[in-house]
């Protein structure tokens, strides 16, 4: 999302619905009370009329990530307190979230729409 919070804001934490097992459905359930879409995990080939397409990417028993759908087709993502960029662990563009290297994020979960000002984020 490109919304400011100065926080690394949580699944969930903006509804009082925080994720609380690090697996892609308590993610997903978290992500969506906040007010994401969740659209599968079949790769988008367009924009979306509002907002962005977002992909969520699990660290197995540790954390999530999250990677943004950018106006050029490609994507970007930003780990941890680093500057975002748009290529994987690899230095490949992404292309496509599910078949990139973002280890330790090693399980893809799927696609998301997110609209800024139609969420609540915390």
């Amino acid at each position: 999302n490109d919304v400011l919070t100065n926080s690394f804001a949580q699944p969930g934490r903006g509804t009082s619905a925080k994720w609380q097992v690090n697996t892609c459905e308590d993610v997903k359930r978290a992500a969506t009370s906040d007010g994401l879409t969740w659209v599968g995990t079949s790769l988008p080939q367009e924009h979306p009329d509002h907002g962005h397409y977002i992909a969520l990417l699990i660290w197995p028993d540790t954390n999530f990530h999250w990677v943004r759908k950018d106006i050029d087709g490609t994507w970007s993502h930003k780990p941890g307190g680093t500057p975002v960029k748009n290529t994987d662990n690899s230095g490949s563009a992404i292309t496509d979230p599910s078949k990139s290297d973002f280890a330790p994020w090693t399980q893809f979960c799927g696609y998301f729409v997110t609209v800024p000002s139609a969420v609540t984020i915390n």
